[in-house]
């Protein structure tokens, strides 16, 4: 759902387009967090960092 007069601009041709995935969950007790920057390529997409994708726990 989109507010009143918010215009969505969609590029025809996204090659080259950078974005930065970001999603999370929060509850009481617990949270889990992904990053990810990556850019929209002719072939599909590349990720903009070469970090271990490991889980990380932080006490």
């Amino acid at each position: 759902m989109r507010k009143a007069g918010y215009e969505l601009l969609l590029c025809q041709d996204p090659a080259n387009m950078c974005f930065h995935f970001q999603s999370g969950v929060w509850l009481d007790d617990f949270g889990a967090a992904v990053s990810k920057p990556f850019v929209v390529t002719d072939m599909g997409g590349e990720r903009l960092c070469d970090v271990d994708r490991g889980l990380v726990v932080v006490d």
